[in-house]
């Protein structure tokens, strides 16, 4: 629960950067219909699962649109931690 709490504000605090250089009229992903700056409302994260986001979001296809990615299909080494599980 307090990992969840500490990825939230994360979260809130990214979203809430102003970012006037992107366009009003195109939050997309690959389609129109994939948003990539909108409130996409709560999502549940398995236990066994991730919440990857790619690092452009114009040109991500990450679980914003395919949704959360089982943790054994995740191939890489975590850099930093933000919280150790308690």
């Amino acid at each position: 629960m307090a990992l969840m709490k500490i990825i939230t504000l994360f979260l809130s605090l990214f979203l809430l950067v102003d970012e006037p250089y992107l366009s009003s009229g195109k939050k997309t992903v690959h389609e129109d219909n994939l948003p990539f700056t909108a409130d996409f409302g709560l999502i549940t994260i398995p236990n066994d699962a991730a919440f990857v986001m790619g690092d452009n979001r114009l040109n991500s296809y990450d679980s914003r649109s395919v949704g959360p990615v089982p943790i054994a299909q995740v191939i890489g080494k975590a850099a930093k931690k933000l919280a150790e599980k308690r």
